[in-house]
Protein backbone atom coordinates (compact mmCIF):
# COMPACT_ATOMS: atom_id res chain seq x y z
CA UNK A 1 0.00 0.00 0.00
CA UNK A 2 2.84 2.39 0.92
CA UNK A 3 4.68 1.70 -2.34
CA UNK A 4 1.52 2.25 -4.38
CA UNK A 5 0.84 5.56 -2.66
CA UNK A 6 4.43 6.64 -3.37
CA UNK A 7 3.94 5.91 -7.09
CA UNK A 8 0.74 7.95 -7.18
CA UNK A 9 2.12 10.94 -5.28
CA UNK A 10 2.53 12.96 -8.44
CA UNK A 11 -0.69 11.85 -10.11
CA UNK A 12 -2.99 14.53 -8.74
CA UNK A 13 -5.47 14.69 -5.87
CA UNK A 14 -8.33 13.31 -7.96
CA UNK A 15 -6.56 10.04 -8.76
CA UNK A 16 -5.44 9.57 -5.15
CA UNK A 17 -8.97 10.24 -3.89
CA UNK A 18 -10.28 7.73 -6.41
CA UNK A 19 -7.79 5.12 -5.17
CA UNK A 20 -8.81 5.69 -1.57
CA UNK A 21 -12.46 5.37 -2.61
CA UNK A 22 -11.76 2.01 -4.19
CA UNK A 23 -9.81 0.74 -1.19
CA UNK A 24 -12.39 1.96 1.29
CA UNK A 25 -15.23 0.53 -0.73
CA UNK A 26 -13.35 -2.76 -1.04
CA UNK A 27 -13.02 -2.88 2.74
CA UNK A 28 -16.70 -2.07 3.11
CA UNK A 29 -17.52 -4.86 0.66
CA UNK A 30 -15.55 -7.37 2.74
CA UNK A 31 -17.45 -6.32 5.85
CA UNK A 32 -20.68 -6.59 3.92
CA UNK A 33 -19.79 -10.13 2.89
CA UNK A 34 -19.15 -11.09 6.51
CA UNK A 35 -22.47 -9.64 7.60
CA UNK A 36 -24.29 -11.38 4.81
CA UNK A 37 -22.54 -14.68 5.53
CA UNK A 38 -23.74 -14.37 9.11
CA UNK A 39 -27.26 -13.50 8.04
CA UNK A 40 -27.37 -16.42 5.62
CA UNK A 41 -26.94 -18.87 8.50
CA UNK A 42 -30.25 -20.70 8.59
CA UNK A 43 -32.57 -19.74 11.44
CA UNK A 44 -35.66 -21.47 12.62
CA UNK A 45 -38.74 -19.37 12.76
CA UNK A 46 -41.61 -20.42 14.96
CA UNK A 47 -44.71 -20.57 12.80
CA UNK A 48 -46.97 -22.30 15.25
CA UNK A 49 -46.47 -26.06 14.99
CA UNK A 50 -44.05 -25.78 12.06
CA UNK A 51 -40.56 -24.35 11.94
CA UNK A 52 -38.77 -23.56 8.74
CA UNK A 53 -35.23 -22.46 7.94
CA UNK A 54 -34.83 -18.85 6.83
CA UNK A 55 -31.99 -17.49 4.72
CA UNK A 56 -31.25 -14.61 2.43
CA UNK A 57 -32.18 -15.36 -1.20
CA UNK A 58 -29.16 -16.75 -2.98
CA UNK A 59 -28.81 -13.75 -5.32
CA UNK A 60 -28.84 -11.02 -2.69
CA UNK A 61 -25.29 -11.60 -1.45
CA UNK A 62 -23.74 -11.46 -4.91
CA UNK A 63 -25.93 -8.54 -6.01
CA UNK A 64 -24.96 -6.35 -3.08
CA UNK A 65 -21.30 -7.24 -3.42
CA UNK A 66 -21.43 -6.43 -7.12
CA UNK A 67 -23.16 -3.13 -6.42
CA UNK A 68 -20.37 -2.19 -4.03
CA UNK A 69 -17.79 -2.99 -6.69
CA UNK A 70 -19.65 -0.90 -9.30
CA UNK A 71 -19.74 1.98 -6.83
CA UNK A 72 -15.96 1.70 -6.40
CA UNK A 73 -15.41 1.80 -10.15
CA UNK A 74 -17.74 4.79 -10.56
CA UNK A 75 -16.01 6.72 -7.78
CA UNK A 76 -12.58 6.00 -9.20
CA UNK A 77 -13.60 6.93 -12.77
CA UNK A 78 -15.21 10.20 -11.72
CA UNK A 79 -12.20 11.14 -9.62
CA UNK A 80 -9.75 10.26 -12.37
CA UNK A 81 -11.68 12.33 -14.94
CA UNK A 82 -11.73 15.26 -12.52
CA UNK A 83 -7.97 14.95 -12.08
CA UNK A 84 -7.40 14.90 -15.84
CA UNK A 85 -9.56 17.96 -16.43
CA UNK A 86 -7.73 19.89 -13.69
CA UNK A 87 -4.09 18.84 -14.06
CA UNK A 88 -3.69 17.92 -17.74
CA UNK A 89 -4.52 20.87 -20.04
CA UNK A 90 -6.25 20.13 -23.35
CA UNK A 91 -3.80 19.49 -26.18
CA UNK A 92 -4.22 19.08 -29.89
CA UNK A 93 -1.74 18.32 -32.60
CA UNK A 94 -0.82 21.39 -34.68
CA UNK A 95 -1.90 21.41 -38.30
CA UNK A 96 0.30 21.99 -41.32
CA UNK A 97 1.26 25.50 -42.39
CA UNK A 98 -0.79 27.34 -45.01
CA UNK A 99 1.03 29.52 -47.51
CA UNK A 100 -0.03 33.17 -47.31
CA UNK A 101 -1.77 34.84 -50.25
CA UNK A 102 1.43 36.77 -50.97
CA UNK A 103 3.17 33.50 -51.87
CA UNK A 104 1.09 33.35 -55.06
CA UNK A 105 1.62 36.95 -56.15
CA UNK A 106 4.31 36.04 -58.67
CA UNK A 107 1.88 33.89 -60.71
CA UNK A 108 0.91 36.34 -63.45
CA UNK A 109 -1.84 34.25 -65.04
CA UNK A 110 -5.12 34.73 -63.16
CA UNK A 111 -6.40 31.24 -63.91
CA UNK A 112 -3.18 29.55 -62.82
CA UNK A 113 -3.01 31.70 -59.67
CA UNK A 114 -6.65 30.93 -58.87
CA UNK A 115 -6.10 27.18 -59.27
CA UNK A 116 -2.96 27.34 -57.14
CA UNK A 117 -4.88 29.20 -54.41
CA UNK A 118 -7.63 26.57 -54.38
CA UNK A 119 -5.05 23.80 -54.21
CA UNK A 120 -3.68 25.48 -51.11
CA UNK A 121 -7.24 25.71 -49.73
CA UNK A 122 -7.46 21.97 -50.38
CA UNK A 123 -5.08 21.34 -47.47
CA UNK A 124 -7.96 22.39 -45.22
CA UNK A 125 -10.89 21.13 -47.27
CA UNK A 126 -9.41 17.63 -47.60
CA UNK A 127 -8.22 17.40 -43.99
CA UNK A 128 -10.01 14.96 -41.64
CA UNK A 129 -11.47 17.92 -39.74
CA UNK A 130 -13.60 18.83 -42.76
CA UNK A 131 -14.08 15.49 -44.50
CA UNK A 132 -15.38 13.73 -41.35
CA UNK A 133 -18.46 15.97 -41.38
CA UNK A 134 -18.89 15.90 -45.16
CA UNK A 135 -19.41 12.12 -45.63
CA UNK A 136 -20.79 10.56 -48.78
CA UNK A 137 -23.00 8.20 -46.73
CA UNK A 138 -25.40 8.83 -43.86
CA UNK A 139 -22.77 7.77 -41.31
CA UNK A 140 -20.01 10.24 -40.41
CA UNK A 141 -16.40 9.33 -39.81
CA UNK A 142 -14.24 10.40 -36.89
CA UNK A 143 -10.66 10.95 -35.79
CA UNK A 144 -7.56 11.61 -37.85
CA UNK A 145 -7.87 8.10 -39.32
CA UNK A 146 -11.46 8.87 -40.46
CA UNK A 147 -12.88 5.63 -39.10
CA UNK A 148 -16.67 5.06 -39.05
CA UNK A 149 -18.35 6.90 -36.19
CA UNK A 150 -18.84 4.96 -32.99
CA UNK A 151 -21.41 4.58 -31.59
CA UNK A 152 -23.24 3.91 -34.83
CA UNK A 153 -25.24 6.98 -35.83
CA UNK A 154 -27.09 8.12 -38.91
CA UNK A 155 -27.61 11.49 -40.58
CA UNK A 156 -31.28 11.94 -39.67
CA UNK A 157 -33.41 14.96 -40.58
CA UNK A 158 -31.35 18.09 -41.16
CA UNK A 159 -28.11 16.25 -40.39
CA UNK A 160 -28.92 16.31 -36.66
CA UNK A 161 -29.05 12.54 -36.13
CA UNK A 162 -31.88 10.07 -35.67
CA UNK A 163 -34.79 11.04 -33.42
CA UNK A 164 -33.57 8.96 -30.49
CA UNK A 165 -29.88 9.73 -31.10
CA UNK A 166 -29.53 13.41 -31.92
CA UNK A 167 -25.97 14.69 -32.25
CA UNK A 168 -26.47 16.91 -29.21
CA UNK A 169 -27.01 13.88 -26.97
CA UNK A 170 -23.21 13.55 -26.89
CA UNK A 171 -21.88 16.65 -28.66
CA UNK A 172 -22.46 19.63 -26.40
CA UNK A 173 -21.73 23.34 -26.85
CA UNK A 174 -17.98 22.89 -26.44
CA UNK A 175 -15.32 20.17 -26.61
CA UNK A 176 -15.23 17.81 -23.61
CA UNK A 177 -11.58 16.87 -23.65
CA UNK A 178 -11.54 14.40 -20.70
CA UNK A 179 -13.71 12.07 -22.80
CA UNK A 180 -12.44 13.26 -26.20
CA UNK A 181 -15.89 14.37 -27.37
CA UNK A 182 -15.91 17.35 -29.75
CA UNK A 183 -18.57 20.01 -29.44
CA UNK A 184 -20.15 23.13 -30.89
CA UNK A 185 -23.63 24.65 -30.33
CA UNK A 186 -24.52 23.84 -33.96
CA UNK A 187 -22.90 20.40 -34.20
CA UNK A 188 -24.38 18.50 -37.17
CA UNK A 189 -23.52 16.82 -40.44
CA UNK A 190 -23.23 18.79 -43.65
CA UNK A 191 -26.16 18.08 -46.00
CA UNK A 192 -25.61 15.10 -48.28
CA UNK A 193 -25.45 17.51 -51.24
CA UNK A 194 -22.25 18.86 -49.65
CA UNK A 195 -20.53 15.45 -49.52
CA UNK A 196 -16.77 15.73 -50.14
CA UNK A 197 -15.44 12.31 -49.21
CA UNK A 198 -14.32 10.24 -52.19
CA UNK A 199 -14.12 13.25 -54.53
CA UNK A 200 -11.17 14.89 -56.22
CA UNK A 201 -10.23 18.45 -55.32
CA UNK A 202 -11.49 19.64 -58.70
CA UNK A 203 -14.87 17.98 -58.10
CA UNK A 204 -15.10 19.58 -54.66
CA UNK A 205 -14.21 22.97 -56.15
CA UNK A 206 -16.99 22.80 -58.72
CA UNK A 207 -19.39 21.63 -56.03
CA UNK A 208 -18.42 24.48 -53.71
CA UNK A 209 -19.32 27.02 -56.42
CA UNK A 210 -22.62 25.35 -57.31
CA UNK A 211 -25.37 27.10 -55.35
CA UNK A 212 -27.56 24.02 -55.68
CA UNK A 213 -24.92 22.06 -53.76
CA UNK A 214 -23.52 24.67 -51.37
CA UNK A 215 -26.59 25.86 -49.51
CA UNK A 216 -27.47 28.61 -51.99
CA UNK A 217 -24.34 30.64 -51.24
CA UNK A 218 -22.88 33.06 -53.78
CA UNK A 219 -19.16 33.81 -53.61
CA UNK A 220 -19.41 36.60 -50.97
CA UNK A 221 -21.52 34.31 -48.75
CA UNK A 222 -19.10 31.46 -49.34
CA UNK A 223 -16.17 33.66 -48.27
CA UNK A 224 -17.98 34.60 -45.06
CA UNK A 225 -18.96 31.00 -44.37
CA UNK A 226 -15.48 29.59 -44.77
CA UNK A 227 -13.63 32.48 -43.18
CA UNK A 228 -15.91 33.39 -40.26
CA UNK A 229 -18.42 30.64 -39.46
CA UNK A 230 -17.86 29.31 -35.93
CA UNK A 231 -18.72 25.71 -36.80
CA UNK A 232 -16.19 25.78 -39.65
CA UNK A 233 -13.77 27.39 -37.17
CA UNK A 234 -13.98 24.33 -34.91
CA UNK A 235 -11.58 22.65 -37.38
CA UNK A 236 -8.79 24.78 -35.87
CA UNK A 237 -9.92 24.05 -32.29
CA UNK A 238 -10.67 20.31 -32.42
CA UNK A 239 -9.51 19.44 -28.90
CA UNK A 240 -7.47 16.65 -27.40
CA UNK A 241 -6.26 13.87 -29.68
CA UNK A 242 -7.05 15.54 -33.01
CA UNK A 243 -4.84 17.34 -35.51
CA UNK A 244 -6.00 20.89 -36.18
CA UNK A 245 -6.70 21.96 -39.74
CA UNK A 246 -3.70 23.61 -41.45
CA UNK A 247 -3.02 27.27 -40.72
CA UNK A 248 -5.72 29.40 -39.11
CA UNK A 249 -9.27 30.22 -40.12
CA UNK A 250 -8.22 33.79 -40.87
CA UNK A 251 -5.47 32.56 -43.21
CA UNK A 252 -7.91 30.16 -44.85
CA UNK A 253 -10.46 32.94 -45.28
CA UNK A 254 -7.84 35.14 -46.95
CA UNK A 255 -7.07 32.34 -49.42
CA UNK A 256 -10.78 31.93 -50.20
CA UNK A 257 -11.07 35.69 -50.79
CA UNK A 258 -8.04 35.73 -53.11
CA UNK A 259 -9.35 32.65 -54.97
CA UNK A 260 -12.67 34.39 -55.58
CA UNK A 261 -10.97 37.65 -56.63
CA UNK A 262 -8.86 35.77 -59.19
CA UNK A 263 -11.87 34.21 -60.89
CA UNK A 264 -12.66 31.22 -58.62
CA UNK A 265 -11.16 28.76 -61.10
CA UNK A 266 -10.98 25.04 -60.32
CA UNK A 267 -8.28 22.43 -60.82
CA UNK A 268 -8.79 20.45 -64.03
CA UNK A 269 -8.37 16.68 -64.22
CA UNK A 270 -8.15 16.31 -60.44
Amino acid sequence: MGDLWHVLRGRGDGVRIGLVAVLLTDGTMRKLRRVLDHRRTPRRLDLGRRTTPHAWPSGVHDSLAGAALLLAVALFSASALAAISRSDPPTQAPGRILKPVSAFADINNDRRRSVALFEEMGKVIQSPRCLNCHPRTDRPTQGDAMTPHLPIVTRGVGGLGAAAMHCTVCHRAANFDPAGVPGNPRWSLAPVEFAWQGKTLGQICRQVKDQKRNGGRDLPALIRHMGQDDLVGWAWRPGRGRTAAPGTQAEFGALVQAWADSGAHCPVGR
